[in-house]
């Protein structure tokens, strides 16, 4: 157990048997078969942390044909009697016989007979546990086992066989749209644990891939009984040990006058008066009722910062990347060298310039008195980007600026034509109708983000590491006949992100067009 297997196997341990204790104290057929289902990912996750990879994946998989099918008895038995609870049910083999049957095969091989794949389930657990040779993972896979026994025999003996017959029952064929896939997926289950090499010939491909190497499970029953063996043997002898004297119990619950609906309700399991006491205390229920005091106060908390105003959300989108830049960037040790001014050539100065008038323009569209203005110089600081690009030699980013730039100062102005506005505020600036602090703040958060950006852009070219990668996309970009490596990037390597960025810029566009379609309109 290496990494997260410590974690997991601890995990997996409490799940598994918590789940276990739950289902076996539940009266609800479907509320048992949840609790079920979370002891059984318990047991998964167990055998994920013991990096038993192929067990891992045929008991899940396996768990979910048989689960699904154990559901549909629930809703076909509810839909049947009107009833869910177990303590009004019973004796349903003489109404229900292909349901019955049905159940048996896949409740019976949940608790480890070999009926159906769910025996093949507890001796790949059985067998992964044993190799460790840790005494308390052990013991918790088999209490879990017995648990497991218990509540799935409680479910079909106490649905099925034993209890009180309802007042109403549907027959069978008044259900095939339940019974049908029901019976389907009890065969796969029995066709599972009949041959369960050929299930497992679907499962262990896809824990090959999580395992990293080739995973092949194997399946066998040895004489004289391995050691797999004699746990399950010891689980089917507790298990109808605890089973008959939970029962029994229950008959004298009933004996004593305590009725169907015993006040206060009484765990199925005597054994599990501590357990129902410590689910009660500390179980999901109470939890959620102790957090949800928490969860107000949390939820205050979270509420009062949204106050609705824009410059407030925007200082809080400005607050993370200006701390972790400022948390992070001092580590920074390479640092590019900056060449004094006689060494630069004409192209540095000349791009020293354009990212000079970029910054002016940049300043300038926040101080400008005129909305129109302040889109024309944002507009303004694309296509000098535009220009650095095409000195860059990357003409087709150069092309996609102008484009996006020319689109998006399209958009704005026709935006703004559709906006209602009075003449004083059409001449304002549009920093002028705001606070004299919010503009302050505006401008403190754009400086921050601007001087973070910068630095972290001059700490990315000091320390880019190995040219592999670089190389690597020039001599696919050769292999691949396209002389740009950027067209290469954006079309070849990274083409399925190109394409959803192309169809979040369409949806943009085109909302803004049914936008302004349904302004005109108005």
């Amino acid at each position: 157990m290496q990494g997260w297997g410590g974690a997991l196997v601890a995990l997996g341990v409490v799940t598994m048997i918590a789940g276990g204790v739950v289902a076996s104290g539940r009266h609800e057929l479907k509320e048992i078969l949840a609790w079920s289902t979370i002891s059984q990912y318990g047991s998964a996750t167990l055998l994920l942390g013991l990096e038993a990879w192929g067990p891992a994946l045929f008991l899940i998989a396996n768990h979910a044909v048989i689960k699904a099918g154990l559901f549909l008895v629930a809703g076909t038995v509810t839909h049947a009697t009107g009833e869910s609870d177990m303590r009004r049910l019973g004796t349903l083999w003489r109404q229900l016989p292909f349901t019955t049957a049905t159940a048996a095969i896949l409740s019976l091989g949940l608790a480890g007979l070999p009926v159906a794949s769910g025996f093949w389930m507890k001796e790949l657990l059985y067998a992964a546990v044993r190799e460790t040779r840790v005494p308390w993972i052990e013991t918790a896979a088999l209490t879990a086992g017995v648990l497991t026994f218990v509540y799935m025999l409680r479910f079909f003996w106490r649905t099925f066989v034993r209890g009180a017959e309802p007042p109403r029952v549907d027959p069978d064929r008044k259900h095939l749209s339940l019974l049908l896939p029901m019976v389907g997926l009890g065969l796969v289950a029995v066709v599972a644990g009949v041959a369960p090499a050929a299930a497992a010939a679907l499962t262990d491909p896809a824990a090959s891939a999580a395992a990293g190497a080739a995973v092949e499970t194997h399946f066998r029953l040895a004489w004289p009984p391995s050691p797999s063996m004699e746990m399950s043997l010891a689980t089917f002898a507790l298990g109808a040990a605890l089973f008959r004297w939970a029962d029994n119990r229950e008959r004298q619950l009933a004996a004593e006058g305590a009725g169907p609906f015993p006040h206060p309700p009484r765990p199925a399991l005597p054994a599990g008066v501590l357990a129902a006491a410590v689910v009660r205390e500390l179980g999901p229920s109470r939890a959620w009722e102790r957090a949800l005091p928490a969860l107000d106060a949390l939820g205050a908390f979270v509420a009062r910062p949204q106050t609705g105003k824009l410059v407030h959300y925007v200082l809080y989108f400005a607050a993370v990347p200006v701390a972790l830049m400022t948390i992070l960037l001092p580590r920074v040790e390479n640092w590019p060298e900056v060449p004094a001014l006689d060494e630069l050539d004409q192209a540095w100065l000349a791009l020293a310039t354009l990212a000079l008038a970029a910054v002016g323009l940049a300043v300038g569209s926040a101080v400008v008195r005129t909305h129109i203005g302040a889109i024309l110089m944002v507009g303004s600081v694309g296509f000098v980007l535009a220009l650095i690009f095409t000195m860059l030699r990357a003409p087709d980013v150069a092309l996609v600026q102008v484009a996006v730039e020319t689109v998006g100062a399209l958009l704005l102005l026709i935006v703004l034509s559709r906006i209602r506005i009075t003449v004083r505020e059409a001449s304002m600036s549009p920093q002028g109708m705001r606070p004299r602090a919010a503009r302050i703040a505006t401008v403190v958060a754009a400086a921050m983000v601007a001087i973070g950006v910068a630095a972290t852009s001059l700490a990315l070219q000091a320390n880019l590491g190995p040219d592999s990668l670089g190389a690597a996309f020039f001599s696919l970009s050769r292999e691949l006949e396209i002389g740009a490596v950027v067209t290469a990037v954006l079309v070849e390597f990274r083409g399925l992100d190109t394409f959803g960025e192309i169809t979040v810029f369409f949806a943009a566009v085109l909302g803004a067009v049914l936008l302004l379609g349904r302004y005109g309109r108005e």
